[in-house]
């Protein structure tokens, strides 16, 4: 790697985890104890139907965390901006239907790829909708075909937790948060997927962005950055 880059990213890594105390180390706290009990069972069958699936998520190593995240939080509502494959989705919506609550993840995406994943055939979409019938999971996963701006449309506020895993730009990343700022209830969770990878703009995002609100950033499997709205 190039020794300017190095540095670069260690700069990025020193701002991007959020104070120890305060609002941040309460949620750091929450994510820490939810990370030293979390349940791999849980996402068992999940995990088989990933084996059979036609691309390969880079979620696979956040699943139970998420899945613990859900459980702990306890939204009913949840939005998910770029659910390719649905593993993240699915870990999900597991958790929302084991609470037993009624609560619902809205699934957005074209399901025609960006510039970062390329294009990709119908068989990804045609797959999400056969897992989703493998595990049960019609009635509390709610695909939404179509663009994150007409989904803002259609979508009702009172979102609890919002999942932000589209195009990887600052532009692209600080226009999906701000379509959907207006969503989100007091306390509502979001996270940030790949903001520990080679992106280095969606480094400099969650840089700036964790300064703003309590966060914390769980750094293994491409990083998830989790933060909380005041």
């Amino acid at each position: 790697m190039n020794p300017l880059r190095r540095l670069f990213d260690y700069a990025l890594d020193l701002a991007c985890p959020g104070p120890l105390s305060g609002r941040s180390g309460q949620l750091r706290q929450q994510i820490l104890d939810l990370e030293m009990t979390k349940r791999d069972s849980k996402l068992g069958r999940l995990f088989e139907l990933e084996e059979q699936a036609p691309v390969r998520s880079a979620w696979v190593g956040l699943g139970t965390i998420a899945y613990e995240i859900v459980s702990h939080f306890k939204p009913k509502r949840i939005v998910e901006l770029g659910s390719f494959g649905g593993f993240s989705t699915f870990a999900m919506a597991l958790a929302l239907r084991d609470l037993g609550q009624g609560g619902k993840i809205y699934a957005v995406d074209t399901w025609e790829g960006d510039d970062n994943t390329g294009p990709y055939g119908e068989v990804v979409y045609q797959n999400f909708l056969r897992t989703r019938r493998e595990l049960g999971l019609e009635e509390t996963v709610c695909p939404l075909r179509m663009t994150f701006k007409e989904a803002s449309t259609q979508i009702e506020s009172g979102v609890h937790l919002l999942h932000v895993d589209g195009l990887h730009t600052f532009r692209a990343v600080s226009d999906d948060f701000k379509c959907f700022r207006h969503h989100l209830m007091p306390g509502a969770i979001v996270l940030f997927h790949d903001v520990y990878t080679g992106f280095p703009q969606m480094r400099i995002f969650w840089a700036l962005i964790s300064r703003r609100f309590p966060s914390y950033r769980i750094p293994y499997s491409h990083g998830l950055g989790v933060l909380q709205i005041h």
